[in-house]
Parts: structure tokens; C-alpha cells; sequence
């Protein structure tokens, strides 16, 4: 069978290097001179049982990259219908473990796009056509592992990012200004590069080089349950419960060994890094099989990036109390919570659940001093609506109450329905028996 459209091999297949998915259809979409919403609409048409879109209209901008690395109706729908007009397989190009394997997590796919821009200059430099990676898009790498430099989110001439399908310039450039994303405006120093003994996510960087061997069918999900249920019997005939409960917290440990919830890639990296286990081996339900397990002694304090997001910084309760007393006296009128908390650095919702009578009175006293406002507002109408039909000030105007809405809107600027409200009464009042 001829495919209908160009035999686009993805790159990095077989490596940790491997391309995402939203990188790969950028790159079909260029080679096949279109954008990505009007490629995606030919897609349709030549793959008749595609589902990519609902009718013609596609709004490429509208795809997220993080939504096309994860497992999904869309993701799939994709990886179907451009395996078919490619001749290419394409499951490596999306994060196929969160789905046959572990539970999805929102912390560990970041949005919109990351690059290396010494990656980027090294596919210049080889003839190589430049290309995203999908572990870029992995929360827990925090750098390059092989140039040991930070990554970039956004042009460093224009500060826009990549995060959708705008398409006016090929992968690699800037969608907006065009520059090249493989230069870097500031030349980076020796003290930029991440320290050796630093923690890149060096687990998860492994685990894409073990995956990147096998076939993605080949790891049942019951991988994960059969290693930790392994573990547990091990610890449990060595009299060492303790020091597998270690790794996480007891109850939570029992809670994954019956299946009462669905083991994370995070969970999975800490329970993996404080059992000295490689995350493959667990995954793969083999992880009584490592060395690890035989020779573990003690465990290690957990890096900063294997932890929950709500465990990395813990709040000075006092100092923010504080804060937010000094928000509220330096005001001159009460404000809303929601200001309050703005300027406090907190969230509505902290300030709610830490301090409710404190949220409470903040409320009360914005709705008091809301309601004062506007009968003022109120007041003020009236006094200038009957200024107007009544004072000396006005004795040429035309009394309508038409040329008074005029008039006074002009000249107090107060809120159209309340002045026209004003207007009626006190020409009504004027008028009654007339």
C-alpha cells in the first residue's frame, strides 16, 4: 500500500532522544507546506475513519503540547490516523506508560514546550533536522542530562513562548520574531551548568533509555503491584517490615500492595530512589530481583524533585498573619479577601481554612463598606436630580428629564441607571398632581 503522505520517520526512536508527538506533527505539517490545523484537515480527508476533528473547522491552536503527550481520545486519534498516512509507528512519541502502566498526575507533564538550545544547535551542526524531545516535556528533568544546561521555556529575544500551533516559521524558530531557538541571547557560564551530584530527574532519564528497548506492550500494569507486593513478602521474612514502610508511609504502602489506588510516577520514583531499586525493574514488577533490595542500609533524604508539590515549602504562619494585618491597616478603605490575599501572597482559599474568623470579618467589612458606598452613590443622584428641576443654577435648562440625564451625566460622571433612576424620582415627586 502507497502512503498518501510523506514517510516522515520519527526521530530519536530507539533512544531516550525520542520526538513528541507535538513535534512531529509540526515537522509533517511544514513538510507537507501547511500548518498544522489545515495538515490536520487533509489528514481527514485522506483517512476517512479519522476522528480528528469534528467537521472541517480545526483550530490547531486550540492543542495543547502537554495534551499530546499524554496518553488520550486525541493523542490516539493522531498517532492512528499519521501512522496510517505515514507508514510510521509512532507510539513512542507519547507518554504510553501513564496509561498501560501508572496513573496520570497533572505535576508531571509540563505545559506549553521546553528545548535545549545546545541540542538544538547540535542537530544544525550534524545536518540533522531540528526536534522537540518528549522527555522535555517531563516535569522531573529539570536540565539537559547530556549538556547539563537549564532548559528554556520562552525566546530569549521575545519573550514569546511555543506553546501552540501558531506555525509561521519551521521547528526550531521562534513562532513569533523567527530567531533561532538554538541561540541563547546570554552566553551561559561555566556556573550555569547543573553540578554532577545535582539531581536532573536522573531516574527518570533511565527509565526513557529502558523503555526506549522494549515494546510498549510488553509491561503489564500489574508490574508495579507484583514489585511491591514482592518487596513486602521480602521485608516481611527478613523481620525488616520497618525499612520497607520507610519508603513511604504504612498505610499508604498497604493501600498500593491491595490496589486501593493507582501507583504515580511519582510515587513510583520514591518508593524506587529509598529501596535502591532502578524505576524499570519496579515498573516491571522485577524489583525484588535488583541488588538493591539485598544491600539497602539506610535511606537517603529524598531530592527536592521527587517530592509532592505541597511538601516543598512550608508556610510561616505567623509571618503571613502579620502580612496580612499590615495589608488590611495600611488601606484606607476595606478591601475585598480577594485583594487582601493578592497583596499577602496568599490564596483566598489559605487565608479561608488558616484564619475563617479573620476571612469572615474581611468579607463582612467590604460587604458593609460596598453597601455604604452605594447608597452614598444613591444619595448624591438624588441631591443633583433635584438640584437640577429645582435650583437656580439650572433655571435655563430645559426641565425634561431627558436634557437633566444629559447634563448630569456629564458633569458627575455617576452610573447611568442610578442617575436615570434618580432623574424619574425626582420628577415624579415635582410633578405628582400636575
Amino acid at each position: 500500500m502507497v502512503n498518501p503522505l510523506f514517510s516522515i520517520p520519527l526521530m530519536g526512536l530507539g533512544t531516550a532522544e525520542v520526538e513528541s508527538l507535538p513535534s512531529y506533527l509540526h515537522r509533517c505539517a511544514i513538510a507537507h507546506g501547511s500548518d498544522v490545523g489545515l495538515f490536520i484537515q487533509t489528514v481527514n480527508r485522506l483517512i476517512p475513519d479519522s476522528n480528528l476533528c469534528v467537521g472541517e473547522q480545526v483550530k490547531a491552536k486550540h492543542f495543547k503540547p502537554h495534551e499530546l503527550v499524554r496518553p488520550g481520545k486525541l493523542a490516539d486519534s493522531i498517532i492512528a490516523s499519521l501512522s496510517e498516512a505515514t507508514g510510521q509507528r509512532l507510539e513512542s512519541s507519547v507518554l504510553w506508560i501513564l496509561r498501560t502502566v501508572l496513573g496520570r498526575s497533572a505535576e508531571e507533564v509540563v505545559k506549553g514546550f521546553r528545548w535545549c538550545p545546545e541540542c538544538l544547535a547540535e542537530c544544525h551542526s550534524l545536518g540533522i533536522e531540528p526536534y522537540f524531545k518528549l522527555i522535555w516535556h517531563m516535569s522531573s528533568v529539570t536540565a539537559c542530562h547530556i549538556h547539563r544546561t537549564p532548559f528554556i521555556h520562552v525566546c530569549e529575544f521575545c519573550g514569546c513562548d511555543q506553546t501552540t500551533y501558531r506555525k509561521q516559521h519551521d521547528i526550531g524558530f521562534c513562532q513569533e520574531c523567527g530567531e533561532s531557538l538554538a541561540r541563547r541571547k546570554k552566553k551561559i557560564a561555566f556556573s550555569d551548568l547543573t553540578s554532577s551530584w545535582e539531581d536532573l530527574g536522573n531516574d527518570v532519564v533511565q527509565l526513557f533509555r529502558d523503555l526506549a528497548r522494549i515494546d510498549p506492550r510488553s509491561i503489564s500494569e500489574d508490574g508495579p503491584y507484583k514489585s511491591i507486593n514482592d518487596l513486602l513478602d521480602y521485608y516481611w521474612k527478613a523481620n525488616r517490615e520497618d525499612v520497607f514502610y520507610g519508603a513511604l508511609t504504612r498505610d499508604e504502602m498497604i493501600s498500593l500492595a491491595c490496589r486501593d489506588k493507582k501507583v504515580s510516577l511519582l510515587t513510583a520514583r520514591r518508593v524506587a530512589f529509598r529501596l535502591g531499586v532502578p524505576l524499570y525493574p519496579f515498573l516491571a514488577g522485577e524489583a525484588s530481583q535488583t541488588p538493591g533490595v539485598l544491600d539497602h542500609g539506610m535511606f537517603c533524604t529524598l531530592p527536592d524533585g521527587y517530592l509532592d508539590v505541597r511538601h516543598k515549602a512550608r508556610k510561616d504562619h505567623m509571618t503571613i498573619l502579620r502580612k496580612i494585618r499590615q495589608v488590611i491597616r495600611g488601606s484606607d478603605h476595606p478591601l475585598t479577601a480577594k485583594d487582601v490575599c493578592e497583596q499577602a501572597g496568599v490564596s483566598t482559599g489559605y487565608l479561608a481554612y488558616r484564619y475563617p474568623i479573620l476571612y469572615k470579618g474581611i468579607v463582612e467589612k467590604r460587604k458593609a463598606y460596598e453597601e455604604e458606598q452605594r447608597l452614598k452613590t444613591i444619595y448624591r443622584a438624588q441631591a443633583a436630580a433635584l438640584e437640577y428641576f429645582i435650583s437656580e443654577k439650572y433655571a435655563e435648562a430645559p426641565k425634561s428629564r431627558k436634557q437633566a440625564y444629559r447634563q448630569l451625566r456629564e458633569e458627575t460622571g455617576l452610573p447611568k441607571w442610578v442617575l436615570k433612576k434618580a432623574i424619574q424620582t425626582a420628577y415624579a415627586a415635582l410633578h405628582v398632581g400636575l
